[in-house]
């Protein structure tokens, strides 16, 4: 079990972790302590490791001897990328931060003025970038409430609201006609016969002329182009015989005869298709039984 960090352990760690890594450092410990714990006691130190900023030694040792120049100098002499050098530079404190680094000043603005001030505004005044305050803001735990937020909206970008009594330039208007297809594929007109407040246009053309549809009856279509909305394309049947008329029961079509020879075997259709005398067969005999219940009846 890995046994309590000494100030020594813990001061080699800060010194050589990032550069050595854990497995190393275990090693010169003597094995007082696992790969595990001295992992998470980095961790703990806030110190990072990633494989894509190693630097051997030739390079720490030429960072710190040049820390005068600009990382973007360093990073030229090294033939390093630049951001390797601003990391090295971070973590063993030899200079702030160049994206990360914000003074007691430009944190006693953000405190001060996040309230009333947007991100941009406030990247502006202490030249910043956008995503740069918002991230200082997230890790200084400071919140705008809803309030605050409607009012910095209000001042910064008003012309993106809809001003109340005004309405957006695709509003249509009293009489408009449109097109909406329902989930059975089927499209229809529409009227707008005032706001929010829309009809079917056969519908209204047919309650138009002749009154309001009867209760238990319903528009059909006769040509089949539910598009067509004069008042002579469309006639009042019940539910029941619009559902008959779809089915093709009414008028004993050969779809609705193979479907009742089939009902248990649809797999049968295209072979029953193939035998017009077996469906005419049956188109009789339904036939028949209708003509026999019309007269008990």
């Amino acid at each position: 079990m890995s046994k309590k960090f000494t100030d020594e352990e813990i001061a080699y760690i800060k010194k050589h972790y990032m550069e050595k890594g854990a497995a190393y450092i275990v090693e010169v410990l003597g094995g007082r302590h696992t790969y595990e714990s001295v992992k998470q006691k980095a961790n703990k130190m806030g110190l990072k490791r990633y494989p894509k900023f190693r630097m051997s030694k030739k390079e720490t040792s030429f960072i710190r001897a040049n820390i005068h120049l600009s990382n973007k100098e360093i990073a030229e002499k090294l033939n390093i990328p630049e951001r390797k050098v601003q990391v090295y530079a971070w973590n063993n404190k030899l200079r702030p931060s160049e994206w990360e680094y914000y003074s007691k000043k430009d944190e006693n603005f953000i405190r001060e003025n996040y309230t009333r001030m947007s991100n941009a505004e406030m990247a502006k005044e202490i030249e910043r970038s956008v995503d740069s305050i918002h991230s200082k803001l997230h890790l200084m735990g400071l919140k705008r409430n809803a309030k605050q937020r409607k009012a910095i909206f209000l001042r910064t970008a008003p012309h993106t609201l809809f001003q109340k009594g005004h309405e957006p330039q695709t509003t249509l208007y009293d009489g408009a006609i449109t097109e909406r297809t329902d989930s059975c594929g089927i499209t229809y007109k529409y009227i707008r016969i005032s706001k929010a407040n829309w009809a079917m246009l056969h519908v209204y053309n047919w309650e138009k002329k002749y009154g309001p549809v009867p209760k238990g009856k319903i528009l059909r279509c006769i040509d089949g182009n539910q598009l067509n909305c004069d008042t002579e394309n469309w006639e009042l049947v019940t539910r029941l015989e619009h559902l008959e008329m779809n089915s093709g029961r009414k008028d004993l079509d050969d779809k609705y005869i193979i479907d009742k020879l089939t009902w248990r075997k649809p797999e049968l259709k295209e072979i029953v298709a193939q035998f017009p005398e077996l469906i005419e067969v049956k188109r009789q005999q339904l036939k028949l039984r209708r003509a026999i219940n019309e007269c008990a009846d």
